[in-house]
């Protein structure tokens, strides 16, 4: 009797001793998850920021170079080149640093890579546009820069604009994701805490039915 009873308490302290090491590797887990689950959104708040800069400054410069077609003014252009010294070309050079950072090329986010690239060449085209209505080898008259500031620079800032709101549109739609992804994992793992500790219960239950029968029959 004594044998087989110091069998039984062998094997619910093994068990339990399993539930403690599952607890210990189930904790160790989430916090691994939560720790990465924030590595991998620590910089969205930066890159969303960068963003909005970087497009605030675009419709900047454009203002810059409509001014100066309404006024003829040459500060106007010197404003203009300085936005894009001081604001623009920074801010695409961070921006790139921080995607590469994060990696967002990877897996299902893989499609920002065309539309951040080409982002990149619609900005350039803006500014080589720019540069080329203003310069004085090409001998535009004022109403020839409105031309093609009405027919072309415009669209492009426009088209510009959306293809940022795009791309904070995708981050945004992403962290929710990730948010919901570890949340379903976090569901899954009390769930099967709550199985196993019922089992455990189950066990030692039965344990303590079947000493208690044995020693009612004797």
């Amino acid at each position: 009797m004594f044998q087989s009873l110091r069998h039984k308490i062998i094997l619910v302290a093994a068990v339990c001793a399993s539930i403690t090491l599952l607890g210990f590797v189930a904790l160790y887990w989430l916090t691994l998850e939560q720790h990465q689950s924030l590595d991998r959104h620590r910089d969205l708040p930066a890159v969303s920021l960068k963003w909005f800069s970087l497009n605030n400054a675009v419709h900047k410069a454009s203002l810059a170079q409509k001014a100066w077609i309404d006024s003829g003014d040459l500060k106007f252009i010197k404003e203009r080149d300085l936005t894009w010294a001081v604001d623009i070309h920074p801010a695409f050079k961070q921006l790139d640093l921080l995607y590469k950072k994060v990696r967002v090329w990877e897996g299902e986010r893989s499609v920002e890579r065309r539309v951040f690239y080409d982002l990149r060449l619609m900005i350039l085209s803006l500014e080589n546009l720019q540069k080329n209505t203003s310069d004085p080898k090409q001998k535009l008259t004022l109403e020839e820069a409105q031309i093609v500031w009405t027919d072309k620079e415009s669209p492009l800032v426009q088209n510009i604009s959306s293809q940022v709101e795009i791309m904070i549109r995708w981050q945004t739609n992403f962290a929710r994701q990730q948010e919901s992804k570890l949340r379903q994992g976090l569901s899954g793992l009390g769930i099967w805490i709550w199985v196993v500790a019922s089992v455990v219960l189950l066990l030692v239950l039965g344990f303590l039915f079947d000493y208690n029968w044995k020693q009612r029959d004797k």
